[in-house]
């Protein structure tokens, strides 16, 4: 009798027992984790013996081992039904069979990305961030002198006496090379330079475009960017062009921290300036000092999708991501930090480097690769190209501190040795008491080449992969499915799945037998950041600030406390907008205002180190804005049957910066009226613009205060010091760092952090979006942010939407969303029937044809990307369906998971396929597991 079912081993049929069956255990990967099978059979000796030859023979040189991931296929039917690879079973006596399992060759995603670590990813291209002085080669010609203290006791009629003898040690000649740091040393940019050297400049000095003023006689050189030149990203998204004429694959930020004033001494003090102080120009902007994006060493913020590039690419596999590219904010999406990792490579303005045939090298005195003569070919011509770039760093060689030693045998210039040792008695029967080197320099010369700066992964999240892999589907509903024999993993949308509901449904072909209700218990769903406490928590957060009148916990994840309007003193404030509200504050007002037109809610906070009223400086800072959401009932005895949605990842919080200029610029400003709903907008200008900015909690040094940071080059007899002297707009103090590198530098400041590249840049406020529609000069208004910044929400505190077509005209297309989780709050009294008419966050604004012009209400990941996913968890109907169907039926159910089927008149998705497959009877009777809206 023919056999329903037929293995290929080798592409060669085994023979098989008439009982053999398999078992089909398909599921979703939509709805499941599990994406591989394994069917396990027996392999008869006989009829089998070219494959397992005498393999039962004790002195049998085969072993069970050899048939290990031989390629082995199943037919079903005569149709390919399923392939893999074979397994044996350890541990199982071999009598007159063999047992096997065919694992599948569907290789899971999970078991594709493995433990990997993200900074094991290498960038894929070379991406030059900057350029820099390296390969700094220091020859120094010394003649040192030992200087031996010697104490004479003077006896009876003389004194004690201290001498010093000077004694001239042999010449000493030493050569290395050296590699200052970026920060100082480096630029981003190449500029446009000289091509020869004269009197007031060196050649590869770069042409000055401007200069800034920062008083006290300082001034910063800017220099003329060659086209297609700037290494630094305020405005092209992902793909897009950046301002080096390449396809954008990061961006780089604004920083903040607190800017310290100066002490009588001329030294960083401890305090924060003075508001008087502030001159309000460049970096300064009370109580901050502002890092621009536009900065040497500044933050690479790799864009997540070019991150998944990099990944698959070094995993081997294609990537389809058209799914994500549909939605214009993927594209803005990156990871936020303040490093600058890089390697480097050849400049053009190089000089020679050592080789193999070298005799130097043969000799084993310098290193294959090590320079040569450099291009620069003096400290004075690297100082030249660095300041006329407004680096900040430059380069000296000196002496080191004499060094102090117990015991010394010297080779003076004539060749012969003396041995002094402290505590030894002299022939003039003093008392050696000392022995001191000083490293007397008699020449130097430096050489150095510029080098370019690559990107290199430690700019990538010290993360694992499958954490950012599972973030981005919690937060985002991204699934990856991995299709291994084309090698290619295809990104999609659970939301887009789910959406398809509403199309035509696939048709299964098959007689149906029963359709059986299920029962499923999942009463409501939860999605929060991983940093948000438990409603316990929370609520003892409320209970501990009101008694304390001091809100000492985490505002952005866990804050709760919206008490009921007109309540007194603390209540909440709905009846205003930020525009309104943010330049009217006292310092004892303890209202929680939330702003309907963005649904954002704000406490006052004050200067905590004020000792007067006038320092109290109240302000507004905006809390909640990453508490997480619960949808349906989440009660606490429903605590088993709620779906926990929880993201590892971090939102990055966004400081105004721009704040007492704002309030400056707010009183008599202009508005613009949208003439159909009647909406007013005010006109932001410049000074009154919001500049949002990372706020860096670390205590930097006063600009331009000297640092110093030597590079010790040594010898076994003196020492010397390759200086490098920083006055930096980035100040800090090198000796609090364990690299000398500025704070911003560390790597584990940021963590797992997300941010979006929002603007394009340009000076736009209010824009009409669809001028005179109706044909009798009526148009539609809404403002536009003007200032380039990394933010987490799509519009900013006043409302204003990010422009990104910068100069351009327009905003840009697409989908926009924001990294809070619901952008609405919903307090307790809201449900009271006296407040049913009020509105705590506008809707979407929407044009005539229902379209979303701008989302408010909807802009949070929940209502974004998941609320989909949540109505159909709460809403869907399982059932268990029997029929009987074909072979090339079920083989066809994976290649559609994410498409919905009619069966039996049911509009479904299926989530389970059970069936058996027997060589004697064929295909069983089929179960399916779907779910139905």
């Amino acid at each position: 009798m023919k056999s329903h079912l037929t293995i290929l081993i080798d592409d060669k049929p085994a023979a098989q027992s008439s009982d053999f069956s398999i078992d089909i255990e398909d599921q979703n990967p939509v709805f499941n984790d599990t994406e591989m099978f394994s069917y396990p059979f027996t392999l008869p000796l006989n009829g089998n013996r070219w494959l397992l030859k005498n393999i039962e023979d004790p002195r049998a040189s085969i072993r069970a081992v050899n048939m290990e991931h031989k390629p082995t296929k199943i037919y079903a039917d005569g149709l390919p039904f399923r392939s893999g690879t074979l397994v044996m079973q350890d541990d199982e006596e071999i009598k007159d069979s063999l047992s096997m399992n065919i694992r599948a060759s569907t290789q899971s995603f999970s078991d594709l990305i493995g433990s990997l670590n993200c900074r094991d990813i290498p960038v894929k291209d070379t991406i030059i961030i900057g350029e820099k002085i390296g390969n700094v080669r220091v020859d120094i010609e010394s003649d040192p002198v030992v200087k031996v203290n010697v104490f004479i006791e003077g006896g009876k009629h003389k004194s004690d006496k201290n001498e010093t003898r000077k004694i001239q040690a042999a010449h000493v000649s030493v050569s290395k090379v050296l590699e200052p740091q970026a920060l100082g040393f480096s630029y981003p940019a190449t500029c446009a330079e000289y091509t020869t050297t004269s009197t007031d400049h060196y050649k590869a000095d770069a042409y000055q475009a401007t200069s800034k003023s920062y008083g006290k006689d300082i001034s910063v050189n800017v220099p003329k960017k060659i086209n297609n030149g700037n290494y630094i990203n305020v405005s092209a998204s992902y793909g897009e062009t950046d301002a080096a004429g390449r396809a954008a694959t990061y961006c780089n930020a604004r920083v903040c921290y607190k800017h310290h004033g100066l002490d009588d001494d001329g030294q960083t003090s401890s305090d924060v300036i003075a508001i008087k102080d502030c001159s309000w120009t460049n970096e300064d902007l009370y109580p901050y000092w502002v890092l621009d994006a536009d900065r040497p060493q500044s933050g690479i913020c790799f864009y997540v999708l070019y991150f998944l590039d990099c990944l698959f690419d070094y995993l081997g596999v294609s990537f389809d991501k058209s799914a994500l590219l549909e939605i214009e904010d993927f594209k803005h999406l990156c990871f936020f930090t303040t490093v600058c990792s890089y390697d480097t490579m050849q400049h053009p303005h190089h000089g020679t480097y050592y080789t193999d045939e070298d005799e130097e090298v043969i000799a084993k005195k310098k290193k294959a690769g090590e320079i040569k003569t450099g291009y620069f070919q003096s400290q004075e011509h690297i100082n030249s190209w660095l300041n006329s770039r407004g680096c900040g760093g430059q380069i000296n060689i000196v002496k080191a501190e004499d060094k102090d030693t117990q015991e010394l045998t010297l080779r003076k210039p004539d060749g012969t040795s003396e041995h002094v040792q402290v505590g030894e008695a002299t022939e003039e029967g003093g008392k050696v008491t000392g022995i001191s080197i000083e490293a007397q320099i008699e020449k130097f010369s430096v050489q150095a080449n510029v080098l370019y700066m690559v990107a290199n992964s430690d700019n990538f999240p010290d993360e694992t992969v499958s954490t950012v892999i599972s973030s981005l589907e919690s937060a985002f509903g991204i699934k990856f499915s991995y299709d291994y024999e084309q090698k290619k993993v295809t990104a999609y949308l659970v939301r887009d799945v789910l959406r398809k509901s509403g199309q035509e449904a696939r048709n299964f072909h098959g007689n149906i037998h029963s359709i059986v209700p299920m029962t499923e218990k999942i009463t409501g769903v939860r999605m929060r950041y991983s940093e948000e406490s438990d409603s316990k928590d929370q609520k003892q957060n409320v209970k501990d600030s009101r008694k304390n009148k001091n809100m000492n916990y985490e505002t952005d994840y866990n804050y709760i406390d919206y008490p009921e309007p007109d309540s007194g003193d603390n209540s909440t404030v709905y009846n205003m907008d930020y525009v309104d509200f943010f330049h009217n504050l006292s310092s004892g007002d303890k209202h929680c205002y939330i702003d309907r037109k963005t649904g954002n809610a704000y406490r006052v906070k004050v200067n905590s180190d004020a000792t007067t009223t006038s320092d109290l400086k109240p302000v507004l800072f905006e809390v909640g804005q990453y508490k997480g959401v619960e949808y349906g009932d989440c009660s606490e005895e429903n605590e088993d049957f709620i779906q926990d949605i929880s993201i590892d990842f971090t939102p990055v919080p966004f400081n105004d910066v721009n704040y007492f200029k704002e309030i400056e610029s707010a009183y008599g400003s202009h508005e613009a009226v949208d003439t159909t709903s009647g909406k007013k907008y005010g006109v932001t200008i410049e000074s009154g613009q919001p500049i949002l900015c990372a706020y860096v909690d670390e205590d930097m040094k006063h600009e331009f205060v000297e640092q110093i940071i030597n590079q010790t080059i040594s010898t076994a007899f003196c020492d010397f010091y390759m200086q490098q002297s920083l006055k930096l707009v980035e100040s800090y103090d090198p000796s609090g760092t364990d690299d000398g590198n500025s704070p911003l530098q560390d790597d584990s400041r940021w963590g797992f952090a997300l941010a979006m590249m929002r603007g394009g840049g340009s000076d736009a406020t209010v824009q009409n979006y669809d001028y005179n529609y109706d044909g009798f000069g009526t148009s539609k208004w809404r403002t536009a942010v003007g200032k380039y910044a990394l933010a987490c929400d799509s519009i900013d505190m006043m409302g204003n939407l990010f422009d990104y077509n910068g100069v351009q005209e327009g905003l840009g297309n697409g989908e926009r969303f924001s990294l809070k989780i619901r952008a609405y709050k919903e307090p307790s009294w809201l449900k009271d029937p006296k407040y049913k008419d009020v509105v705590l966050c506008d809707p979407d604004e929407v044009d005539d044809n229902g379209n979303v012009v701008t989302k408010i209400k909807s802009r949070g990941l929940f209502d974004t990307f998941i609320l989909p996913y949540a109505y159909f968890l709460l809403n869907r109907k399982k059932y268990k369906i029997r029929c009987s169907t074909t072979v090339a039926q079920v083989a066809d159910i994976p290649n559609h998971w994410k498409e919905w089927w009619n069966i039996g008149g049911i509009k479904c998705i299926i989530d389970k396929v059970n069936t058996t497959i027997s060589a004697e009877t064929g295909l069983g009777e089929v179960e399916l597991t779907v779910y139905a809206l």
